[in-house]
């Protein structure tokens, strides 16, 4: 590749401490992601949501099979919305950005983190019925920043 194309890195650990570098194609960049809700709960004490892992299987699950979106809304056992399979999530609720709470159940992003150091988002615990009070729905990663998106409902 070159110096000028960007790229998508990832710096891996193995078990050993034996460490390898990946690069991928930057994804094209949309101007909203469609969401839908995924089928069934996660169990907030699973220890692959704390975690950045490769072992990918919980969400690959998730992603379920539906083809008129990009990404699904995962929630607890307790209808807490968490997270996406690939970004951190935020509702716009009477003007303030909020993102779910960590003890739902969800990976601490990076971009997270730096939005509410910034103080730019609050952390809450949000439920499922809070995606139809929201005045806006966005995702967030370190690759793509905060991103908007919309909400699809099943057909």
């Amino acid at each position: 590749f070159s110096a000028t194309e960007k790229r998508k890195l990832r710096l891996l650990a193995d078990r050993s401490g034996r460490l390898s570098l990946e690069s991928n194609d930057f994804p094209p960049i949309k101007t909203v992601f469609r969401l839908g809700l995924a089928d069934a709960p996660i169990q907030r004490e699973d220890f692959r949501l704390r975690t950045k892992t490769t072992q990918r299987t919980l969400y690959d699950q998730n992603r379920g099979a539906r083809l008129d979106i990009d990404d699904v809304i995962l929630f607890n056992e307790d209808n807490e919305i968490t997270e996406t399979t690939i970004f951190n999530l935020y509702l716009k609720i009477q003007g303030v950005l909020y993102t779910p709470a960590l003890p739902s159940g969800l990976l601490p992003g990076v971009y997270r983190e730096h939005l509410l150091a910034l103080g730019a988002a609050k952390e809450r615990v949000l439920s499922v019925q809070d995606l139809s009070k929201a005045e806006g729905l966005y995702v967030s990663n370190a690759v793509r920043g905060l991103c908007p998106a919309i909400l699809v409902p099943l057909n």
